[in-house]
């Protein structure tokens, strides 16, 4: 919808009385129970994220001690589709139990994946706590997005995100650092169970602070199962395709990841439960 040109200017200078929409400070955001909030949910982000690099960082000393070269990456790969398949469900997750025990419930995922690596015998104890790690972790950092807008007044909002994404940001300076610094000391172990009492530190703010009940509860959100199959299928061949030497192989993975793309989009076009947001890719299906 575009505006005529003679609404053109006038859009441009407000009518005499008229007044812009209120805009939040970051010392609003970081004052009282914002803060608290801020602390929150910025906290799970950046305890997903740092983790994600320091276990990257760590993982060598941990194959040198326990053995499973030929398991390596799944370890990253396990706990990216985790963490993709968690975030996914989050919304349903959210409006299931509501804003404070989601973010209970994600906290001791994570820090039971976490122990789960911090003791792992072998590397296939290792890669069950990395899927493990990596759901909680995915739960975390998708409900950070997801409860921006049920705990912070609207003027917020655009700061919260802000915030909420600079993390990451963080994570890539600091994590690699941390672990390093563990991996030096021969203490691979410790990289993994000294998170836990970050997570746990969150879990217990998220208890005391967060609202007990969702505030959206006028839709209900379903679970894209055939999506999620989908998206599964396509993390999977893209993975499997890339462990092999042989040209072919990674080729026929792409393809096949390819492929499920292109039906998870069909499928968001048709299917009553959506993986994707709306219109994001109804203009690509209708253009073929």
């Amino acid at each position: 919808m575009t505006d005529r040109p003679d609404n053109a200017m006038s859009s441009r200078q407000p009518l005499p009385g008229a007044h812009a929409p209120a805009q939040g400070s970051w010392r609003e955001l970081f004052s009282g129970r914002n803060g608290i909030y801020a602390l929150a949910l910025a906290g799970g982000v950046i305890l997903h994220s740092v983790n994600m690099y320091i276990s990257i960082t760590v993982m060598p000393s941990a194959i040198e001690d326990i053995g499973g070269l030929d398991f390596y990456a799944w370890t990253t790969t396990l706990f990216v589709l985790a963490s993709i398949l968690a975030a996914a469900v989050t919304a349903a997750f959210l409006q299931a139990v509501g804003p404070r025990a989601a973010y209970l419930i994600g906290s001791i995922i994570f820090c039971a994946g976490t122990l789960v690596c911090a003791f792992a015998p072998d590397m296939r104890v290792m890669l069950v706590g990395r899927a493990v790690q990596g759901a909680g972790g995915g739960l975390l950092y998708a409900l950070a997005y997801a409860m921006t807008r049920q705990v912070f007044p609207p003027q917020l909002w655009p700061r919260a995100i802000s915030l909420v994404s600079a993390m990451f940001g963080i994570a890539t300076l600091l994590g690699p650092a941390i672990g390093g610094m563990f991996a030096e000391a021969g203490i691979w172990r410790a990289a993994f169970w000294s998170v836990v009492p970050a997570a746990i530190l969150f879990g217990a703010i998220s208890v005391l602070t967060l609202p007990e009940r969702s505030q959206d509860t006028d839709e209900k959100a379903g679970l894209p199962v055939v999506q999620l199959i989908l998206l599964t299928a396509a993390v999977l061949g893209v993975s499997t395709g890339s462990l092999s030497s042989s040209l072919i192989w990674n080729l026929a993975g792409l393809a096949g990841a390819a492929v499920c793309i292109a039906l998870i989009a069909v499928g968001d076009s048709n299917l009553t439960v959506r993986l994707l947001p709306r219109r994001s890719t109804g203009r690509c299906v209708r253009s073929h």
